[in-house]
């Protein structure tokens, strides 16, 4: 079995503690296991020292203005360069069936930091729940296809500057609750059809592959 090793770290940089972290840490580490939900965790909380609102949900960050989201997503991402020049399409939080190469499926235990440059990097977001939380870090402009409809992701949308639809899904109510005690809602997936149309949609000229 393999071992992941994390650097020493300079005593007067905890907020380093992502970038000691090998990107390569979650392929030795099974997806979702301890050890990968261990270590996601300890980078969420190293960056929220240092960059207030990392570890926010959706609904929160809808209620901040433009300059603060803008200062998060700056702080989060720092000077790393993101290629935009593919088109990426990346899938967060659903698992919507749509067969096309340039279809990137997040892993949502990777740290905050290499999460925001996924999202930053991608020129289409699909997702559902709390994974849309991160669109904070897409640039201007980027298309975002929500899996069910809620308000203040398709507000947190419009505050940064992001192209917004969604698509209804069939939903049922799951045994555990969040920590405003509202129960978790199972998403049962989008109608397949009605989700390629607004991504292609999106997508413009360069319509998902059939």
């Amino acid at each position: 079995s393999a071992v992941c090793v994390v650097r020493r770290l300079p005593a007067r940089s905890i907020s380093s503690l992502e970038a000691a972290l090998p990107l390569r840490h979650t392929l030795c580490c099974n997806r979702g296991s301890p050890m990968a939900r261990w270590l996601a965790l300890l980078c969420t909380l190293a960056a929220a020292q240092q960059c207030p609102g990392a570890d926010d949900d959706a609904l929160t960050l809808s209620t901040k203005s433009r300059a603060d989201l803008d200062q998060l997503r700056a702080c989060i991402l720092g000077t790393t360069a993101i290629d935009r020049t593919v088109t990426r399409i990346l899938l967060a939080g659903t698992d919507a069936a749509l067969a096309d190469a340039r279809v990137v499926k997040l892993d949502a235990s990777l740290p905050v930091k290499q999460r925001a440059q996924f999202f930053a990097a991608a020129r289409v977001v699909v997702g559902a729940g709390a994974a849309l939380a991160d669109i904070v870090y897409c640039a201007p402009g980027t298309s975002v296809v929500a899996v069910g409809a809620w308000a203040h992701h398709e507000r947190l949308a419009q505050t940064l500057g992001l192209t917004y639809a969604s698509v209804a899904a069939g939903t049922k109510m799951g045994r555990g609750r969040d920590r405003r005690g509202q129960p978790f809602w199972r998403d049962r997936g989008p109608d397949v059809a009605a989700l390629r149309r607004a991504v292609d949609a999106a997508l413009g000229s360069r319509r998902l592959q059939q």
